[in-house]
């Protein structure tokens, strides 16, 4: 049973391969590429893989720029529920670190302004909806986003293609020290909140070398559009239990270095799903204006 967090809005879901990721061998991964293959190339939608990756917020720079967090500055999920649904200005919003645990760390904010129910359902709806499934989910981060399956992706952080697991069953609203019905209580702008991990490897890793990564999402509506909290753990994951499992990487500085890729993988690819979001709905009411004018 997933536990997940909904009023019930049209959200954004990668569209899927339709295959989990047993279905396809580390081999096969390796042979694929993040490229165009020319049946992609052939698609309506083939140039927006070939637009420029959307700028950056300025929030995103400023933490860039600032460096890694304190470790008290970063924090484990049991404080996440209330940081995400109360506010606590000791946390950014934006940032990366190492827990002294060594659990790598990384909190993104996306101020998603002048988005719109509308044009969240005609992306999700119609964007490349007709084509190779691979290449909705390329578009989104092109260069380094390869293929999701129903229970996973394959994407590039920054050093390396990644195969994750994305279980959803396992993730309860406790491991974020709340109940499910305090949600709409402390945060009524909330439309969506989720959790999902499970371990992830290197497919170029030949010693197959296994690690654990987790993530949070939360969604709530603004006088203006939506803003969008996620939050990465690395070397931790969600258990079924209520209980988390902790097995960070020994070198704090390795994962210090994959935590601020993570965290700028992150508000790259999102920040290009808005610009995308965008467009798609401009050139679709622009087509629209000029059918109506020929008409």
């Amino acid at each position: 049973m997933a536990y997940v967090f909904s009023k019930g809005k049209i959200m954004v879901a990668p569209r899927t391969c339709g295959k989990k990721m047993n279905e396809i061998t580390l081999e096969d991964l390796r042979n694929m590429t993040v490229e165009l293959t020319e049946e992609e190339s052939r698609s309506v939608f083939a140039t927006y893989y070939k637009e420029p990756l959307a700028h950056l917020q300025p929030e995103h720079v400023r933490a860039i720029e600032h460096g890694p967090l304190k470790p008290e500055e970063c924090y484990m999920p049991e404080l996440a529920g209330r940081i995400l649904l109360d506010g606590d200005d000791m946390y950014p919003a934006n940032g990366y670190g190492v827990l002294p645990n060594g659990v790598g760390f990384a909190a993104i904010k996306i101020i998603q302004d002048g988005i719109t129910d509308e044009m969240i359902r005609n992306y999700q709806e119609n964007f490349a909806s007709d084509e190779n499934c691979n290449l909705f989910y390329k578009t989104w981060y092109p260069g380094a986003h390869l293929i999701h399956f129903e229970d996973g992706a394959v994407e590039d952080f920054g050093w390396g293609m990644m195969r994750m697991e994305m279980n959803w069953d396992c993730f309860r609203f406790n491991h974020l020290g709340i109940e499910e019905t305090d949600i709409s209580q402390r945060d009524p702008g909330c439309i969506f909140l989720m959790g999902l991990g499970g371990k992830a490897e290197e497919i170029y890793d030949r010693e197959g070398k296994e690690r654990v990564m987790c993530m949070v999402q939360h969604t709530r509506e603004t006088d203006i559009g939506r803003e969008l909290r996620v939050l990465y753990w690395n070397g931790m994951t969600f258990m079924e239990d209520g209980t988390l499992k902790v097995c960070p990487e020994p070198d704090r500085d390795k994962t210090m270095k994959e935590m601020k890729l993570m965290m700028i993988h992150c508000m790259t690819e999102y920040c290009n799903q808005l610009k995308l979001i965008k467009m798609f709905w401009n050139k679709e009411i622009k087509e629209g204006s000029e059918l109506a004018r020929e008409n």
